[in-house]
């Protein structure tokens, strides 16, 4: 009877899926890259930069987590050490008053987890884009991010 008790305690409550699994797949705040939506289920937790879903955590070389460094606002990880120019993107975020933070994440494990060579993370920790460079339509994307 224990070990049925503990079973079924652990089903209830150990429930990753629904603790960091939360993703926004439709929202119109985030611009979608059109990668298939990971499977959701409430004891199961797949890591996934794509738009819409939680930044995945990840430790970086000094110890540190990636949220440790994320800013208050709008953070634009600059993953494996990427020389993409984002400055197009910087000056429409500075242009509507959105603060941005560009943050360089070196370590392999970072491009990995987010298959892509940028990707801006949301104040609430939510990938709002990603992509290989930053798209011509720069201001379009912070106006669609920030909610306009």
């Amino acid at each position: 009877m224990g070990k049925r008790l503990h079973e079924h305690a652990r089903s209830e409550f150990i429930i990753p899926g629904i603790w960091l699994g939360p993703r926004y797949d439709r929202s119109p705040i985030c611009w979608t890259d059109g990668t298939p939506a990971p499977t959701d289920h409430p004891n199961d937790f797949e890591p996934t930069a794509r738009p819409g879903a939680r930044a995945p955590h990840f430790w970086r070389d000094d110890g540190t987590a990636l949220f440790d460094h994320l800013g208050k606002y709008f953070t634009l990880l600059r993953l494996s050490g990427s020389n993409a120019d984002t400055t197009r993107l910087e000056e429409a975020a500075a242009g509507r008053g959105v603060p941005l933070k560009v943050l360089d994440v070196p370590e392999p494990a970072a491009h990995e987890l987010y298959e892509r060579a940028l990707a801006l993370v949301r104040p609430d920790q939510h990938v709002a884009w990603r992509g290989d460079r930053i798209p011509e339509e720069a201001t379009a994307l912070i106006d669609r991010v920030r909610g306009a």
